[in-house]
């Protein structure tokens, strides 16, 4: 490609020439909002600001320069003139200058309004249901059971089991209790934070599309829905570890499952945003074509993100031999492992004791690594809502995305270092899925990464190329002349 000024040859993404200083992308930039239109726009497609720097007549709507209609001799306003009245309120709503664009538009705001909606109902609403030797039983049918109702619950089995009118009184420690609060603390606080994430982007959601729908602003609804999806699917996946069991102890098969409140949520939050950008890519096919490969990145890397946190709820270590093994989370393993301590004394107790750190650590460091990819699926999650086109966000998610292989790293470790334990080699105590998969989904999302941070610097141009030469291309003629006289 060369230049159309002065012929000097252009690479394939060029904006400005190097030599002249020209605009060569076919683009310019509108006087009065900044953004980039098509250089023979008449008008402004976001704002309406006319960009020939004609006047119309406010009698006979004639574009004309001079001080004068040539047609009916009306003396020209000193103001300067914007789009018609449909085009100004068109371009207020953020779409294109004809009525059936700016429908769309507020379709695909309704669309996306209505699933963030469902995600501040449906947060009201967790549960999970348990099935074992074909019976099933529900865990939760509100929030409010986990962060009221779980707790008055193990209160009172507690004191049943040392209630002395029971026939099968049972003696425990503290260790036992512990165990026990602990799981309920982490639903609960995994349930609050669903809540208040929720409710905040719900807020700021409605007033922005209320701001939107008056025409006052353009608002990328998709920002305040994609968050906060992302954000309660990861309290999902990370309250489900905590019944994380695999296999079929003593001859009884266990299944934990999502209940009917997250089933409805994933479903229909899925089918807005799947709606709404089909309705985008219908009223942008030029844009989208053009940033294909971004919104391809970015998705590959929440893909990739997304399946490293699922296999952290797989197993950590699988116990027994291959008739009755059975597998648990890291978060299962800890809270049972504890509650075992306390339920026995004498040489067992003080031997389970000293293991009792390397599964703490081990548990802290799978908070960690679920942390550091819910972190990274937020930042790709917004590279999507932005378009892919703030590179910001491809750096951010290669930074935690390398400190989640670190993190893996560490956790394969320390789950080695439990299988060595002694005391745990004895009853075939293996390495599970979850510290193997996390690794190497870790690297490749880490890899995802990097490309997206590559591909997209080399397709984006530099801040230089953004705002042009040091010379304004209008000042370049002038500066060209300057050289010739000199």
């Amino acid at each position: 490609m060369n230049c159309r000024k002065c012929g000097a040859a252009l690479v394939d993404d060029a904006k400005f020439c190097p030599r002249c200083g020209v605009r060569v992308d076919g683009k310019t930039e509108c006087p009065r909002c900044g953004r980039e239109i098509a250089d023979d726009s008449v008008f402004c497609t976001y704002c309406g600001v006319r960009l020939d720097g004609k006047t119309v007549c406010a009698k006979c709507g004639e574009a004309f320069e001079g001080a004068f209609c040539p047609k009916c001799g009306t003396a020209a306003r000193p103001a300067p003139q914007s789009a018609p009245a449909e085009a100004r309120v068109t371009a207020a709503a953020g779409g294109p200058a004809d009525s059936s664009g700016r429908v769309l538009t507020v379709v695909r705001r309704s669309v996306l309004y209505g699933a963030l909606c469902v995600l501040l109902v449906c947060s009201f609403f967790i549960g999970f249901v348990l099935t074992a030797a074909g019976v099933s039983q529900s865990s939760g049918s509100t929030s409010f059971y986990f962060l009221i109702t779980q707790f008055s619950e193990i209160k009172d089995a507690l004191a049943a089991l040392t209630d002395s009118e029971v026939s099968y009184e049972v003696s425990y420690y503290v260790e036992f209790e512990a165990s026990l609060y602990l799981t309920a603390a982490m639903m609960a606080a995994c349930v609050a934070a669903t809540m208040a994430v929720c409710i905040g982007y719900f807020i700021a959601g409605t007033v922005r599309f209320v701001s939107a729908m008056k025409g006052r602003r353009d608002v990328a609804m998709s920002r305040f829905v994609l968050v906060p999806a992302v954000l309660s699917l990861v309290f999902l996946v990370f309250m489900k570890s905590f019944f994380g069991v695999q296999g079929a102890p003593s001859g009884v098969k266990v299944e934990i499952g999502l209940g009917a409140g997250p089933i409805v949520n994933i479903v229909l939050v899925s089918v807005a945003l799947a709606a709404a950008a089909v309705l985008y890519i219908v009223q942008n096919r030029r844009t989208v074509a053009g940033d294909i490969l971004r919104y391809a990145l970015y998705a590959g890397g929440l893909a990739l993100s997304f399946v490293l946190l699922l296999t952290l709820a797989t197993p950590l270590l699988s116990v027994g031999d291959r008739s009755s093994k059975i597998g648990m989370s890291a978060p299962l393993w800890t809270t049972g492992f504890l509650a075992a301590i306390g339920m026995v004394d004498g040489d067992s107790y003080n031997v389970m004791y000293e293991i009792l750190p390397d599964t703490i650590v081990v548990f802290v460091l799978y908070v960690l690594l679920a942390a550091a990819a819910a972190v990274v699926m937020v930042f790709f999650a917004k590279g999507i809502a932005n378009g892919g086109k703030k590179g910001a966000y491809g750096g951010a998610a290669c930074l935690f995305a390398a400190l989640s292989l670190a993190l893996s790293v560490a956790y394969l470790v320390m789950a080695a270092v439990l299988c060595g334990r002694p005391y745990l080699a004895e009853d075939a105590v293996k390495i599970g899925a979850s510290p193997v998969c996390a690794l190497v989904f870790s690297l490749l999302t880490l890899a995802m990464s990097v490309v997206c941070i590559c591909l997209l610097r080399r397709k984006s141009p530099s801040p230089e190329e953004e705002t042009g030469p040091a010379v304004l291309p209008a000042e370049a003629p002038a500066a060209e002349n300057s050289q010739e006289n000199n």
